[in-house]
């Protein structure tokens, strides 16, 4: 008898979270959607097309809906993050790339957290998240500036050396 009254109780609460776990998928769909979008943009600003302040601004509005959407989402956080970096809201970028390594760290955030510090005046810190960076990937010692003087990892040649053997070719 116990079986048969918990059985319909049992098909409710099941119900209930198939309907919110559905729910989650729609906002976690959403919140890519909307990165995806803004990532677009952003990959014409690095081949060097300039993009309008509103649409920045709407981009940055975007993503952090895309955040109250998707609470856990790296992939928001790092793009706005690019936005204020692109901006040259070197606060904001560098407040918004540490909340996201506080949330999971990539070696990409270092790098970003690091540029935007550099270009703040806060060199100790940047330098110091370059070196984390590297550690985690040496391949983006690439991306740390030049002025930073950070040597070469091993087994990687300097940004001199790699010129000049270009130009030798």
């Amino acid at each position: 008898m116990k079986g048969r009254t918990l059985a319909p109780l049992l098909v409710v609460l099941l119900a209930a979270t198939l309907a919110a776990q559905v729910e989650r998928a729609i906002d976690r769909l959403q919140a890519s959607r909307a990165v995806w979008r803004v990532e677009r943009g952003l990959a014409a600003a690095r081949q060097g097309a300039r993009l309008p302040r509103p649409l920045v601004a709407r981009g940055i509005a975007a993503l952090r809906s895309a955040e109250e959407r998707d609470p856990l989402s790296i992939e928001a956080r790092a793009a706005r993050g690019d936005l204020y970096l692109l901006l040259g809201s070197f606060p904001a970028a560098r407040e918004v790339y540490a909340g996201a390594l506080a949330l999971e760290p990539h070696p990409e955030l270092y790098l970003h957290l690091g540029l935007a510090e550099w270009h703040s005046g806060e060199r100790e810190a940047a330098r110091r998240h370059f070196a984390d960076a590297v550690a985690l990937q040496r391949l983006l010692w690439r991306g740390v500036p030049e002025e930073v003087g950070m040597p070469p990892p091993p087994g990687m040649r300097s940004r001199r050396a790699s010129a000049l053997r270009r130009r030798a070719r």
